[in-house]
């Protein structure tokens, strides 16, 4: 008789990413900075799962920048804080892509209901982003 092994949703540093579905968010086909992402209860770690789908390179000297930022309010002017950045890939030709795994825990002991993920293109370069977020 078969049996069906289900693993838990467990990262390599032992976080159960999968205890609040409410806060876990898609956004495809990204050029920019993405709108408000709103969580469903207040949490003290974030991780976005970052893929560069179309690169165009030009007088750029390095790949795109990638940054999780979190805020207590949802004009995101207060306790404003960067979590985690990556870049996603050298800049070293147009068309290539990349992916990128950022990962972040809330400073300050305060928890944060608010997030962006946002993007820094090297001078005219420009691109096209999948992004997975998902915080506990």
């Amino acid at each position: 008789m078969a049996q069906t092994i289900i693993a838990p949703n467990i990262d390599l540093y032992g976080v159960d990413w999968s205890n609040m579905p409410g806060n876990r968010f898609t956004a495809a086909d990204q050029t920019a900075t993405t709108s408000l992402i709103t969580f469903i209860s207040p949490v003290r770690n974030v991780r976005a799962l970052v893929w560069l789908k179309a690169y165009t390179k030009s007088s750029g000297t390095i790949g795109p920048i990638f940054q999780i930022k979190v805020a207590d309010n949802s004009g995101f002017s207060t306790n404003v804080r960067a979590i985690a950045t990556g870049i996603a890939n050298d800049a070293s030709a147009t068309g290539q892509l990349g992916c990128l795994t950022l990962m972040g825990t809330v400073p300050d002991n305060f928890l944060a209901a608010w997030c962006k993920i946002f993007v820094t293109f090297s001078a005219s370069d420009s691109g096209t982003f999948d992004v997975v977020v998902d915080a506990v």
